[in-house]
């Protein structure tokens, strides 16, 4: 079992709301994935985050930490749950209430937890205003 990587379309809009300067395992390059092992990722990420991230270089978290990076940086909070061997989100967040408060549901269903993560990661991102 591993941690599941961000898609490359949600990595961009990651980038795009201020991910950045956070040490991960992989990164997208033109839309390709690279994994690195432990020394030359240190070098590499180095590099990408001093350079803020290249045009063609983009940090890739797992899913898992997007989610913590959301919920500590922006006070987002994403709940994933099964009915029906379905799979659904809810986000949550009272942080901004001059940008946005809300309490919102998917209205599809997802075959597989990640791919309900995968989609409030994105809707969570989206609500970030840029600041």
């Amino acid at each position: 079992m591993e941690d599941t990587l961000i898609s490359f379309d949600t990595a961009l809009l990651a980038k795009e709301k201020g991910f950045n300067n956070i040490n991960c395992k992989a990164v997208y390059e033109n839309t390709k994935e690279y994994d690195f092992d432990e020394d030359t990722w240190t070098l590499y990420n180095k590099s990408i985050i001093e350079k803020k991230q290249s045009k063609n270089k983009i940090l890739c978290p797992t899913q898992s930490l997007l989610q913590k990076w959301l919920r500590e940086v922006h006070n987002i909070h994403i709940e994933i749950y099964s009915h029906n061997n379905d799979w659904y989100f809810i986000l949550q967040s009272t942080h901004y209430p001059k940008s946005f408060e809300f309490k919102s549901q998917c209205e599809k269903d997802y075959q597989t937890y990640e791919e309900a993560l995968e989609e409030a990661l994105q809707e969570s991102l989206k609500l970030i205003n840029n600041e």
